[in-house]
């Protein structure tokens, strides 16, 4: 993973891409549930040992996998037509926000004009995201067409270094909504409803948890867990007088008849 932080769907594209010798590019049959594999352990050659990559990864609610399908078929070339607009809407929006934070700096507001130059550099990343959402929403009518699309069911954590750790993992709810949290933590023996905010924050990670080299991204804490009872415990002169009962019912002699 390059830079700070990138998605998932960037990451595909660049993994189709990267190949070597005669091969052109990557593609696959689609199956119906998809299994997405992150390389988080490299081997850095200037420590000589393991390490785990710290770079922050976002994942989508719905997933359009159109890079992963051959490039040559007629029926995907819309939908990497409008990719190559969205990856150019992408660079733009983000020269405009680097552009946003310079001149939004104190030195920066003190020359004439500084306001409406800031003001017009809004409005066009106010212009550039509504272009982004009505792109999205075209390929994702696309990829539902083409029956590209996978939600997002269930996401596997891994917390500690590359010799160490824990893992966790968290799954959609079978009963969410109604008030009901939409997410199950499930670590070990617990298992525990969560919000949507919740599981992303954790599986997303914050800013202030990238690069930390050994307990990035904790997992939940498990609360105490109540000692097993397998039978209901009965006080012993409760038990004593049950016996008695249970011998006097034994040897009582039944009722005869006439």
């Amino acid at each position: 993973t390059a830079g700070p932080c990138t998605s998932l769907e960037e990451l595909l594209e660049a993994h189709t891409q990267d190949v070597q010798g005669t091969i052109t590019g990557r593609s696959y049959r689609l199956p119906p549930v998809l299994w997405v594999n992150l390389d988080r352990f490299v081997f850095d050659r200037a420590a000589m040992r393991g390490r785990k990559r710290q770079a922050q990864l976002t994942f989508p609610e719905v997933l359009n996998v159109w890079m992963l399908v051959p490039p040559g078929e007629p029926w995907v070339q819309g939908l990497r037509q409008n990719g190559d607009r969205m990856r150019e809407l992408q660079r733009k929006l983000q020269e405009n926000r680097a552009e946003v934070a310079r001149k939004s700096s104190p030195e920066e507001q003190v020359w004439e004009g500084a306001e409406e130059a800031l003001m017009q550099l809004v409005e066009q990343q106010e212009a550039l995201i509504e272009q982004q959402q009505r792109l999205e929403e075209v390929m994702a009518c696309q990829g539902a067409e083409q029956e590209l699309l996978y939600r997002l069911q269930a996401v596997i954590v891994h917390s500690g270094r590359v010799d160490s750790g824990h893992y966790y993992s968290y799954s959609r709810s079978p009963v969410s909504g109604n008030g009901r949290a939409a997410w199950v933590c499930h670590n070990d023996a617990t298992v525990l409803p969560c919000t949507t905010e919740e599981m992303r924050k954790k599986c997303e990670g914050m800013p202030d948890q990238v690069g930390r080299p050994a307990t990035e991204a904790r997992p939940p804490r498990s609360p105490p867990r109540p000692r097993p009872r397998l039978v209901e415990e009965i006080p012993r002169e409760q038990t004593a007088e049950s016996r008695k009962v249970a011998a006097g019912n034994a040897t009582a002699p039944s009722g005869g008849g006439s």
